[in-house]
């Protein structure tokens, strides 16, 4: 398996992502970037500084238990999304479509999208390897918007600029900072996007995204910005943003097994996987062990890839603890529930616990509850009461982190109970 963490050192550089879009596989251009951005002593600097405090929150997360590492509290990304070659006429379209691609991050990131169960089959092939939940949420900013810039935002509104040209066309802009920046326009026909590999908040970066390459469902044809298959899942955001966050491929550049991404659970593979691979039909680098494909950072289809391991969590969240300090904290206005009064007592809990909140429709209320792995172990639903108190009591469960998803009607809410 993996050699021991931390691992970032050894890795000074940017990753490119991209994709050859005639021959439908993804690929990589690696250092090219990076070569030319660490000439610039701020960035070299700025780099390093956060490398330094990953590092350290790294090492603080190991020497505790990892159950009581913040994972009550999510931290809370502010998020601002950016189509410099949009129009402002098709505004409500890119507005939901910016939205569109938070949701679907926001699943991807907490083990609460939809082909997350397909884990349950799949797992078989990885004894040693779990679904990891990060404790992230991503939120469209809506107040306090920079202002003096030629896409003046009202307040309020999500923090969508249309038509403004960020960082004059480079993929940084100051103007931004404090910010998770998306930026969606047109990069070459063979680039799906772009991400830094540990990316900085207060110096402004951003994923960079192609045209066809955001977001999922019928796109902003009038616009130009339509998803394409098989692509076409938002899922090439969620693994720029594993780059952001400092996960790198768990493959070398040059191919052949003796690079090492750091990560005891993510299986050393000699290349990437394209396609839509068979769980377990790839073997890894080291005896008996298989390639995990359907891993967010390989290169595989949108609809084949749909999981980040316990290992790569530690990492995106030993991230967030070192740069949580750049985020604004006055761009985002109060935000509700789903469902009003939402809340879970006790949480910890030795697996009796209350789920309470008030209803937002009048169909039944239904509350499953998974595991890490993706296994179902609660099923249950209710009839609608405007103020719903329901004890859940699970039993001979396990010590550990699980996820309960509550929905009534169109609205959902995902959220992490802790039993020990």
């Amino acid at each position: 398996m993996k050699k021991s963490l931390p691992y970032i050192c050894q890795l000074l550089c940017f990753i490119f992502f991209s994709v050859n879009s005639f021959a439908q596989t993804r690929t990589c251009g690696v250092v090219e970037y990076m070569n030319i951005q660490l000439q610039d002593p701020e960035f070299a600097r700025k780099y390093q500084e956060n490398q330094t405090k990953f590092n350290e929150a790294l090492k603080r997360r190991a020497s505790i238990n990892v159950t009581n590492f913040n994972r009550l509290i999510p931290v809370i990304v502010p998020v601002a999304v950016h189509f410099p070659e949009a129009q402002e006429s098709d505004r409500a379209c890119l507005e939901a479509l910016a939205q569109n691609q938070i949701d679907i991050i926001n699943a991807d990131f907490t083990a609460s999208n939809s082909d997350a169960n397909l884990w349950t089959n799949a797992s078989s092939f990885y004894p040693d390897v779990n679904h990891g939940v990060a404790n992230i949420e991503f939120r469209i900013a809506n107040q306090n918007h920079p202002s003096g810039l030629d896409a003046e935002l009202l307040e309020g509104s999500p923090a969508v600029t249309i038509g403004y040209n960020f960082g004059n066309g480079n993929d940084q802009d100051p103007n931004w900072s404090g910010y998770m920046n998306f930026v969606v326009k047109d990069i070459g026909s063979e680039n799906l996007g772009r991400s830094p590999l540990g990316g900085s908040i207060s110096a402004g970066q951003s994923v960079v995204m192609n045209l066809k390459y955001f977001g999922s469902g019928a796109g902003c044809s009038d616009s130009n910005i339509v998803p394409e298959t098989p692509y076409d899942l938002g899922r090439t955001v969620t693994h720029e943003l594993g780059h952001f966050f400092n996960l790198d491929h768990p493959w070398g550049g040059d191919g052949g097994c003796d690079f090492d991404d750091g990560i005891d659970d993510t299986p050393n593979i000699s290349t990437f996987n394209g396609g839509c691979p068979v769980s377990g039909s790839v073997v890894a680098c080291e005896a008996n062990e298989k390639a995990l494909t359907m891993n967010y950072m390989d290169y595989v289809n949108d609809a084949c890839m749909y999981m980040f391991t316990e290992g790569q969590i530690t990492v995106v969240e030993s991230y967030l603890e070192a740069i949580k300090d750049d985020f604004k904290s006055d761009v985002l206005g109060v935000h509700s529930e789903v469902f009003e009064a939402f809340s879970i007592y006790p949480n910890p809990n030795k697996g009796s616990f209350n789920v309470k909140f008030q209803a937002a429709s009048n169909d039944d209320i239904m509350i499953h509850i998974y595991d890490i792995r993706g296994r179902k172990i609660y099923n249950n639903s209710f009839e609608t009461s405007r103020n719903f108190n329901q004890t859940v009591n699970l039993e001979n469960v396990q010590s550990g982190v699980y996820l309960l998803n509550v929905s009534n009607g169109d609205a959902q809410v995902v959220k992490r109970i802790i039993i020990h």
